[in-house]
């Protein structure tokens, strides 16, 4: 649900005339369904989906691992709301424009796994439910080009790298999280030691340490790189996009249509902004 906060800055940079001027967009998890929608032409019409189609027990339902059913239901996200409440216009992936990419974590090989072919509407539908799909939260593995997938953000919560491996020069980097948020200051002792040791033991080895080194380059990137300021980042030049340090962070599981839509407001608020202040300046 954080994912939000992505909807609501693709809203801008859709608004701003902007989303034809990247050569390559790279997204995880939410953030890959809000690049999805910007790429279609749909941004402010997907970020809706949070707060009028998906906060609700339908899709998320603690309830349900009580008789072994997923949490949260990526299934609806897809066959439902992508494909027929809030249709994803898919054809539009044809059309010349940014190349899309999406991240999936193998979780066989334990490594990132990059997702593009968005011209093909079926496969398109896959990828997204593929870079959602939570780990042991919703329901298994995806399978797609003969790897078994899911949620991208086991192993890339933030694709700057992959960004970076494209050779890009410039990069708008949309950070879903305050700098000051609690999350980021201290794990969860779920997700600090108990989700690495059950996806080890349940998919690979490998998985446990690289959950946990991933992590700390996340946190890295968050204590490290200067936000809603330009800088450079291995000669690359970046701008990186936040909510305000005072913004409330939303949660994974949050479920409030008033703290969702006020998330989405401030986040739009917050990229017109760092784009407006980009544009304003002397030359």
């Amino acid at each position: 649900m954080r994912g939000v906060i992505a909807g609501g800055m693709v809203s801008a940079i859709e608004a701003a005339g902007m989303a034809h001027c990247f050569d390559v967009m790279i997204g995880t998890s939410a953030g890959a369904c809000a690049l999805a929608y910007l790429r279609a032409g749909q941004a402010r019409f997907g970020t809706r989906i949070f707060f009028e189609d998906i906060n609700n027990r339908t899709f998320i339902d603690p309830w349900r691992v009580l008789s072994g059913r997923p949490i949260v239901d990526i299934d609806f996200l897809v066959d439902d709301v992508f494909r027929s409440i809030k249709r994803l216009d898919v054809d539009r992936f044809r059309e010349p424009g940014p190349k899309l990419i999406a991240t999936a974590t193998d979780i066989d090989r334990a490594e990132t796994h990059y997702l593009s072919g968005f011209e093909d509407p079926n496969r398109a539908l896959e990828i997204l439910r593929a870079t959602a799909r939570m780990p042991l939260l919703a329901s298994g593995p995806v399978e797609i080009d003969g790897r078994r997938l899911l949620d991208g953000g086991i192993l890339n919560l933030l694709p700057l790298q992959a960004a970076l491996g494209y050779g890009a020069t410039h990069v708008l980097l949309i950070m879903t999280r305050p700098a000051n948020a609690p999350s980021l200051a201290r794990t969860s002792w779920l997700e600090r030691t108990w989700l690495p040791w059950r996806m080890q033991r349940l998919y690979s080895p490998a998985l446990g340490e690289r959950i946990r080194a991933e992590d700390l380059a996340y946190r890295r990137l968050y204590r490290d790189l200067p936000l809603m300021r330009p800088s450079t980042f291995d000669g690359t030049a970046i701008l990186a996009v936040t909510p305000a340090p005072e913004e409330a962070e939303i949660g994974r599981m949050e479920r409030s249509a008033r703290l969702l839509r006020a998330g989405a407001e401030h986040a739009e608020a917050r990229m017109r902004s760092a784009l407006t202040q980009q544009a304003t300046k002397p030359r």
